[in-house]
């Protein structure tokens, strides 16, 4: 399952998955280096960051705000 990081605070993250449902979790529990917009993976009872499909994200994000300033 993916998930994309939408927060940090403390000790709590805050997830949302494919069907924009959010849940949280410890801080404690995510890969080390884990950031807010990253896209990570729940699988085999533990988190892996996905850097390939983050870097895809962030690209999308890119191009779409690029795009609400073109005429």
């Amino acid at each position: 399952m993916e998930l994309s990081v939408l927060s940090i605070s403390d000790d709590i993250v805050k997830l949302e998955d494919e069907d924009l449902k959010i849940s949280y979790c410890r801080l404690s529990e995510m890969p080390e280096g884990i950031k807010v917009n990253d896209i990570i993976e729940y699988k085999n009872g533990g988190y892996k960051i996905l850097a390939e499909k983050t870097k895809e994200r962030k690209e999308q994000n890119i191009k779409l705000l690029n795009s609400l300033w073109e005429d």
